[in-house]
């Protein structure tokens, strides 16, 4: 069972790989390609939760393993967008920014074309709650899935 939950939180951290990735292609990337990552990336927890629920018994276990790496950057971005206005000029400040690179696309793009002068601070917040909320239906729709054999 430790396995699986290490498996389920390496899975968690996979933005950052691709968002490395992306670093070292940044301009061979069409941006068609970088706006369907977000819900790529939405659809892959929705499957992962919903596939762990064979495994997982706790349905807030699942959504917490899986995001917990989303969480810890959420609470970098939030400190360094919000308190000091300015990320840092670390390996901690881009690294932040390249696990939310692959996720961050679709959001801005649907913000800054309902509001001309979005903040992207607040695009942050919604990438982080479309993961939460995917993993949430795939753990709630995989245990009503899973649980109608028995």
């Amino acid at each position: 069972m430790l396995k699986k939950r290490i498996i389920l939180l390496l899975i968690g951290f996979s933005p950052l790989l691709v968002g490395y990735i992306l670093r070292l292609l940044p301009m061979a990337i069409p941006t068609n390609l970088l706006t369907a990552m977000s819900p790529l990336f939405w659809a892959l927890w929705f499957a992962v939760s919903w596939f762990c629920m064979k495994f997982f018994t706790s349905k807030l276990e699942v959504i917490m393993l899986l995001n917990i790496g989303a969480l810890l950057f959420f609470f970098l971005a939030y400190y360094q967008a919000f308190i000091l206005v300015e990320f840092w000029l670390n390996q901690i400040g881009t690294t932040t920014l390249l696990f939310y690179m692959p996720l961050l696309r679709l959001p801005f793009v649907i913000l800054s074309s309902a509001f001309p002068a979005v903040d992207q601070r607040f695009v942050y917040f919604i990438a982080i709650g479309f993961l939460v909320l995917a993993s949430s239906l795939g753990t709630i729709l995989g245990k009503r899935y899973n649980n109608k054999g028995e």
